[in-house]
């Protein structure tokens, strides 16, 4: 969950991320922290992307970054201790939910099942151009 790359659409639409000093660009630290107030849903979020690091992690039990990752969560949300100690394990599914009042599509992109990496990906919904059904039906 750490984050090696962002572009200026991130930059501008969520977060600055050249004021976050490195050990501090995971995105399970950012929604605990920097980003409650974008992320009106964060609780949300962060649950389905805890599940997916659980997935992800829980087979390095000696990896000092995982390690050091679970100490900050406990340290800075204590009152999400359940979490932390929880056990489950998920795949990430796209959701819908608003960034800073916009209405974006996070998608977790992989490479493949076994890559180390991935793009979230945060696609702005866009409304579709078409009149409601109840518009089409009225005039035609």
């Amino acid at each position: 969950m750490d984050i090696s790359g962002w572009n200026t659409a991130y930059r501008e639409t969520v977060h600055d991320l050249s004021a976050v000093p490195g050990e501090r660009r995971n995105l399970l630290l950012l929604l605990v922290g920097d980003l409650t107030e974008a992320v009106p849903e964060w609780p949300r979020l962060l649950r389905a992307l805890h599940g997916w690091f659980r997935s992800g992690t829980d087979h390095l039990p000696d990896d000092p970054r995982v390690a050091a990752i679970r100490r900050l969560l406990a340290a800075e949300r204590p009152d999400l201790a359940h979490w932390w100690r929880c056990r489950a394990v998920a795949d990430f599914a796209s959701t819908t939910l608003e960034v800073r009042g916009v209405p974006m599509t996070l998608s977790l992109l992989r490479p493949d099942a076994s890559a180390d990496a991935a793009v979230l990906a945060c696609t702005p919904v866009r409304a579709s151009s078409a009149p409601p059904a109840a518009e089409r039906l009225r005039s035609g």
